[in-house]
């Protein structure tokens, strides 16, 4: 197994016992929650197939929702943004393009970039997520409140744990 493949496997492993072990049990004023498992996807290399990306997400959904009881709503998440993160990819594309090979960083693609890169697909993840997870516009405030919220939880945990792992090399 090369460094290419094992990197994104590790990563795997690790968020999702982050996620299921740690973050599912740091909810602030019980609906926010950080999640921080959708790096895993985000963090692939751009030249990847569609079909594997899709796969991952998946399997990445499938994974946490066994750990949660969650009967299929993060995969059905996760699935839709692996589905949508090449057109996303295209249309918030640097100037200078992407190294296909690259994994996407902080580093590698800026701070500025990589910030609303997550912003945009967590936003759209946690739509979906808390969408089907409450089923209800009874209490909209209370959906867009947790949207809002854990979508900027979620950002700031995963551009924190990008940093410390990614490698701060620009390509």
């Amino acid at each position: 197994m090369n460094k290419r493949t094992a990197i994104p496997i590790i990563r795997f492993f690790i968020l999702l016992f982050l996620q299921v072990g740690i973050l599912n049990n740091m909810s602030i004023l019980g609906y926010i929650t950080p999640y921080a498992y959708l790096l895993t996807l985000l963090l692939l290399p751009v030249n990847l197939p569609h079909w594997i990306i899709i796969f991952s997400g998946f399997f990445l959904g499938l994974s946490v929702g066994a750990f949660t009881n969650d009967a299929g709503i993060h995969a059905a998440a996760t699935t839709f943004i692996a589905f949508l993160r090449p057109s996303i990819l295209k249309a918030i594309a640097p100037s200078i393009g992407y190294d296909d090979d690259a994994p996407i960083s902080p580093f590698s693609q800026g701070y500025g970039w990589f910030v609303f890169y997550l912003t945009i697909i967590v936003l759209i993840h946690h739509i979906i997520l808390f969408g089907l997870e409450i089923m209800s516009f009874q209490y909209p405030l209370y959906l867009f409140s947790k949207i809002f919220f854990s979508t900027i939880y979620s950002v700031a945990c995963m551009f924190a744990f990008s940093l410390f792992t990614s490698s701060n090399k620009r390509r």
